[in-house]
């Protein structure tokens, strides 16, 4: 959703596969979306909904013999599936930066904090080491590490979950990139510390003007941080809208069942929110029930839903949908 406004990031029928042994999983398939800078779009989904794979191919970083089968990505003039690996490296971290779920997977456990960020400095903004050590030390003041001097000496496990996710986020944007990749940055943190997180994201984000894809399987989390949200279902978008529009009157029943699902702490007559699942299972990719993916889980499905697949329209209002039964 680029809101009338240039997008930065463009996805045109993207296509993600994966050969198992069985067949081909089409883990993301035949994707479009826009992001525009400054703005901030959520993905949500469920475990297998195609949305980290989304993510990971904006990066070219799909593992063989996992490919990107077709589409294209544009990222400004850029068309990223074009570039030799030699120009996508420049590309990742300079104009493209990724914060990932778990950042002791990420940070080099034999380096000090620092020193990698001091990497980021003297790779994408060619200082010598010492002025990047620096402004590596800068960094970790400016998201709010406590004695960064300090601290930029220490390895990731001597640092606490937050503040290594902190570090993380330093690194991420030491090069200042047009767009932020935030693949479930929160999740392994509790709760204060996660808002704090996101409060400190959306803060440089204001700052640096970056684009921002943020992933989760929280949409109470994505609520929080997302202009508009994307919800993807077995590989394909089921409804894309501006997020306080979506929160307030979800339009897909896959959605309207994530939003049900939030626990909350109290029902509106003072009781105890009920907790409701959505029942089954995300279906087997290489066993997709025919018609509508969410058939088999949806309870408005009928025969009609089971001959054909919805395709994702326009419904007005800057949404989008795929499902026979939704109603604009």
């Amino acid at each position: 959703m680029s809101d009338g406004t240039e997008p930065l990031v463009a996805v045109r029928d993207l296509l993600v596969e994966f050969p198992v042994e069985g067949g081909v999983v089409r883990a993301v398939d035949v994707v479009s979306y826009d992001i525009a800078a400054r703005r901030t779009l959520g993905v949500v989904g469920e475990s297998g909904s195609g949305k980290s794979v989304a993510a990971l191919a904006l990066l070219r970083l799909i593992a063989p013999p996992g490919r990107i089968a077709s589409g294209s990505i544009r990222l400004g003039d850029l068309d990223l599936l074009t570039l030799d690996e030699e120009d996508m490296r420049r590309v990742r971290g300079q104009r493209i930066a990724m914060i990932f779920q778990e950042p002791m997977t990420a940070l080099n456990p034999v380096f000090t904090v620092g020193a990698q960020i001091a990497e980021v400095f003297r790779l994408h903004r060619g200082l010598a080491p010492r002025a990047a050590f620096d402004e590596a030390v800068a960094m970790l003041d400016r998201v709010g590490i406590p004695a960064p001097a300090s601290r930029a000496h220490d390895y990731p496990h001597e640092l606490s979950g937050g503040m290594r996710q902190r570090a993380m986020i330093a690194m991420a944007l030491a090069a200042r990139p047009d767009l932020l990749v935030a693949d479930e940055p929160t999740t392994a943190l509790d709760v204060t510390i996660q808002a704090q997180i996101l409060d400190l994201m959306l803060e440089l984000q204001a700052e640096f003007g970056m684009a921002v894809l943020f992933i989760s399987h929280n949409l109470a989390v994505v609520s929080e941080v997302a202009d508009d949200i994307m919800v993807m279902y077995a590989g394909r978008i089921v409804e894309r809208a501006p997020a306080d529009a979506l929160i307030a009157r979800p339009l897909h029943p896959y959605t309207q069942g994530l939003i049900a699902a939030v626990p909350r702490l109290a029902a509106r007559d003072g009781g105890a929110g009920e907790l409701h699942a959505i029942p089954g299972n995300v279906p087997n990719p290489l066993a997709l029930p025919p018609g509508c993916r969410f058939s088999d889980r949806c309870p408005l499905a009928d025969d009609g839903c089971r001959a054909a697949e919805p395709a994702l329209i326009d419904v007005g209002g800057g949404r989008q949908v795929a499902c026979f039964k939704a109603r604009p």
